[in-house]
């Protein structure tokens, strides 16, 4: 029995077709459990913002289609796929999947309407939308916080990614439960733990984008904090982002450049390498969800040291000892203390074994919420 439809993910901003070797590994990851729990009845295709159209396959059941846009054309990006789907499927999308509640959103409800089928729609939703912290970060939050409401009412299913992200998205939504389904976005771990890290650096680690409201003014506070008493430790920096030269030249500032190490965004084998010599994880995010750095970084061994957010609260509570909440209004000694001890604190290596067992069916859930309906 061949292909019969096809799960539609809708990357109006190009983020899945531009990304890093891990996106597009974990995407293909989705796409085989799609032909795997279908029997072959279904495969996955991606229609991604991109500088020119073509048609991109990735594997069997993984088809890019690169819908050339200009930014902030969804309107435009709507009818294209629209038109694709009419012209080109011999059958409509099983489920159309958003990745955001804001442009993606409209834009498959717009996709929905123009090609005429009561098509499912799936709003993911990674942040925690409803965290006043994330909130009142930005004028551009509070807009999009705004539209979570349409989408929470009009999709047909809500993916988050944790329990405790789950609990907040209801205390504002409770008319939304049924539709919630709980699905983790899964890590790019390659093996199987087999040894406690009983050795690290004395290094303060700070993993992801860099971005204004991923709390760096406060990494950079606690850098200076802990200087004070310690002369000798290291920052470490991976990632990338708009803001990333002004943040590294405050670490500088402070440390000198030869205890500042940036990396870049690195993926694959190169980050699980580079978690090697960070001692510590800083989280100093003031809205985290499900923190995918946070779980990875525990799987590693490296403990996390970070500020009450849902997803630094969902991984104290998942994984007892692995965790240490982040207060700055402690002095400089007691910081360093705190720093101090969890360099020499040891994660069981049954922590670890535990998220890469949970980590094998996340794949395998996120399919089944976009299949079964």
């Amino acid at each position: 029995m061949g292909v019969e439809s096809f799960v539609g993910i809708i990357d109006f901003r190009g983020i899945i077709l531009k990304g890093d070797s891990d996106t597009l590994k974990r995407h293909s990851s989705y796409g085989a459990e799609i032909a795997k729990l279908s029997k072959g009845r279904l495969n996955l295709i991606i229609f991604s913002a991109y500088s020119q159209e073509q048609v991109i396959p990735v594997a069997s059941n993984i088809t890019f289609i690169a819908i050339k846009i200009k930014k902030y054309q969804l309107l435009r990006y709507s009818k294209q796929v629209s038109k694709y789907i009419l012209r080109d499927m011999s059958s409509n999308p099983k489920i159309l999947v958003a990745g955001d509640p804001w442009e993606s959103f409209w834009s498959a409800w717009l996709i929905r309407r123009l090609v005429g089928k009561k098509t499912p729609i799936q709003v993911q939703i990674h942040g925690d939308v409803t965290d006043s912290n994330w909130t009142t970060l930005t004028s551009r939050n509070r807009i999009r916080n705004l539209f979570t409401r349409f989408a929470a009412e009009k999709s047909d299913t809500i993916r988050l990614t944790s329990e405790l992200q789950k609990m907040n998205f209801l205390s504002r939504f409770p008319s939304t439960s049924s539709k919630i389904i709980v699905a983790p976005v899964p890590l790019n771990l390659s093996e199987k733990p087999v040894i406690e890290r009983r050795d690290r650096t004395s290094s303060l680690g700070l993993v992801g984008r860099i971005e204004p409201d991923r709390g760096l003014s406060a990494f950079v506070d606690l850098v200076k904090k802990i200087s004070k008493e310690n002369t000798q430790f290291t920052v470490d920096v991976i990632g990338d982002g708009p803001v990333q030269t002004q943040f590294m030249e405050s670490l500088i500032e402070t440390l000198g450049s030869k205890r500042v190490n940036f990396y870049g965004k690195l993926s694959g084998q190169e980050l699980q390498e580079t978690w090697e010599r960070i001692g510590v994880l800083a989280s100093l995010a003031p809205s985290e969800s499900y923190g995918r750095a946070i779980r990875e970084s525990i799987y590693f061994g490296v403990p996390v040291w970070g500020i009450a957010s849902s997803g630094v609260k969902d991984a104290a509570n998942q994984f007892p000892g692995s965790v240490s909440f982040l207060d700055l209004n402690l002095s400089s000694r007691e910081l360093n203390e705190t720093f101090e001890m969890l360099l020499t604190s040891q994660i069981p290596i049954e922590i670890s074994k535990e998220i890469y067992e949970s980590n094998l069916a996340n794949a395998t859930r996120i399919a089944k919420s976009w299949i079964i309906q």
